[in-house]
């Protein structure tokens, strides 16, 4: 079901208002007085003062020729502007010719790679579905897939075209990160792109990769989780219809943006201390119901219950720790957002009706993730297992850095990542009981009278153990999502027992002024992709591209156009979050 944006925080909170009075000023017309007309080129135009001397008529006779030389000089003006001309003139033919050779050149060389990057190495093997050979990157071990239309495929193409005939300067196009994932020790089955696929750390954003634990050399890769560990999404429902919300929507954007801590360097929601920041690491949301923060359905409706139980403290470092101890409940920067949504289109009756969703109610979709904490752990273990992991496992790119699963690296790493996890849902379930008491303050009812439910709560950035069928066979996998959602079938242990008849709730966040969606997980995605699908937009124009190429102000008059209103800790967060900005 289609949701359209109504409010939207971005890394803050957005409002749907009213459209503005689009009169245009008035015009205003240039008036050059008849007097004033300027004299016509080439003509000099002196003003001569006569004398009351009876001598003037001779002495006049005798005075220089004032506009014959004027007029000489302007002659030799011209004479030289023509030279200048003619040089301009022949510089920028050549120029032109140079340009036209060059362009020439580099059709032909874009043409060369195109043929051998859609000829050589990718193969169309069903609707949206392309393989990626053996050979387009070397130490592959698998094959890669890439699950796209032509027009985002075309974007991921030019990527890597752009690279091989320009260079690359430091980027690596998403599609070699596809095929470098796909030469990791123990992967199997496939390295898989989803439709929002985009360049990344190490792994492509939007890549997943499985990993065989049985295998003797199985490595477990940061850059396949990410630096903002549990990235994920939140959605709370309601009872409210947009009637009821819009004649005060400004007042309750207010609210939440004063409620929800955004930015960067702000502090979080909630003060904890080192002991209490402990509790949140080991034991996730179970510490925050203690506490009466979170609902009991919460914790029922999240991906792991919200505590992910091989999470472990003592591996996560000082710096992490402090970085994470003043920042949980808030939503941090860059594509972060509190959002108030409407449901706008039902496809799905029955699952809409089990998830509690029907056309014209008001929704709240929370985006963020471990904040700084999850950032540093991420930084820690790259540190430590670049040292040697490019040698020892011949990786194509350093920053594929990993590591045995079965070593002490290994494990410290997983149950490092485990606690940020924890973190990160403790930190949208402040945010969600921010939301809460400001939607009762604002109506003067309880949050349960509201039903202001939890639908779900799904990670993005995070490595998982699990069970899948590779190659007819059932393996035990450490499946990294990167950028990724998961999508687990009906029936599958993992999904709540409400959902055990339609499958996991899917979210899916749209750009700025552009919808989101809720999906369920299907038997195909857990055949195809290990139970995973997109997690939103996908960015097609890096944050520095977008601010370059796109104005705040511009970005703002469109958002209004819609019936958008943002409000957000730093204006040039909106260029860089403008939907112009995503696929």
């Amino acid at each position: 079901m289609a949701k359209k944006k109504v409010a939207k925080p971005y890394a803050s909170v957005v409002v749907r208002a009213a459209k503005p009075d689009p009169r245009p000023p008035a015009e205003k017309e240039a008036i050059i007085p008849a007097e004033a007309t300027p004299p016509q080129e080439g003509v000099v135009v002196e003003e001569v003062h006569s004398s009351s001397s009876s001598s003037s008529s001779s002495s006049s006779s005798q005075d220089p020729p004032v506009v014959s030389e004027a007029a000489e000089e302007l002659e030799e003006e011209k004479a030289v502007m023509k030279t200048k001309d003619r040089k301009a003139a022949k510089k920028k033919k050549k120029m032109k010719e140079r340009i036209a050779v060059a362009r020439h050149q580099k059709e032909d060389r874009v043409a060369k790679a195109q043929q051998m990057v859609g000829d050589q190495f990718l193969e169309k093997i069903g609707i949206c579905r392309y393989k990626i050979k053996m050979d387009f990157v070397p130490n592959m071990k698998v094959e890669g897939c890439v699950y796209a239309n032509e027009k985002l495929l075309a974007v991921l193409m030019e990527e890597v075209i752009s690279a091989q005939v320009e260079g690359n300067g430091g980027f690596m196009p998403a599609l070699t990160q596809i095929g470098n994932v796909a030469g990791l020790p123990g992967i199997v089955g496939k390295s898989v792109a989803l439709p929002d696929a985009h360049s990344g750390y190490g792994f492509a954003i939007g890549n997943v990769a499985a990993i065989d634990m049985s295998h003797p050399n199985a490595v477990v890769s940061p850059g396949g989780v990410g630096f903002d560990i549990n990235c994920g999404v939140r959605l709370l429902r309601s009872n409210i219809t947009e009637e009821q919300i819009a004649p005060g929507i400004e007042h309750l954007a207010e609210k939440l943006f004063q409620a929800i801590p955004v930015g960067v360097g702000t502090r979080g929601a909630i003060h904890l201390t080192f002991d209490d920041l402990d509790q949140v690491l080991n034991r996730g949301m179970d510490w925050l119901l203690e506490k009466g923060i979170s609902w009991p359905e919460d914790l029922e409706l999240c991906e792991e219950n919200g505590n992910m139980k091989n999470a472990d403290s003592t591996v996560v470092s000082k710096r992490a720790k402090s970085r994470g101890l003043e920042q949980a409940g808030s939503l941090g920067s860059g594509n972060h957002y509190a959002e108030i949504q409407v449901v706008d289109e039902v496809f799905d009756e029955e699952a809409a009706a089990t998830m509690g969703l029907r056309k014209g109610i008001v929704v709240i979709m929370i985006h963020s993730g471990s904040r700084g904490l999850g950032h540093q752990v991420c930084t820690d273990f790259l540190e430590a297992m670049q040292r040697n992991s490019a040698k020892e496992f011949g990786l194509n790119d350093r920053q594929l850095s990993c590591c045995r699963i079965d070593t002490d690296l290994g494990r410290c790493y997983l149950r490092a990542m485990a606690a940020a996890a924890n973190f990160a849902w403790v930190n949208r379930s402040v945010m969600a009981h921010c939301v809460r008491t400001a939607f009762s303050e604002f109506f003067g009812q309880s949050a349960r009278d509201l039903e202001l439910f939890q639908v779900y709560d799904v990670s993005h950035n995070i490595a998982k153990i699990e069970k899948h069928i590779v190659d007819g066979e059932e393996k035990t996998v450490l499946v990294h999502r990167k950028g990724a959602t998961r999508a687990f079938a009906p029936h599958h242990p993992s999904v709540p027992e409400k959902y055990q008849q339609i499958g996991q709730p899917v979210l899916i966040g749209g750009s700025m002024g552009t919808s989101s969606y809720v999906l369920v997980g299907t038997d195909t995605a857990m055949a195809e992709t290990f139970g995973s699908t997109c997690h939103g937009a996908g960015r097609s124009l890096s944050r520095s591209e977008a601010k370059r190429s796109l104005s705040a102000k511009t970005v703002l008059k469109n958002l209004a156009s819609q019936g958008i209103i943002v409000k957000v800790s730093s204006p040039e967060l909106i260029a860089e979050e403008a939907s112009e900005a995503y696929k």
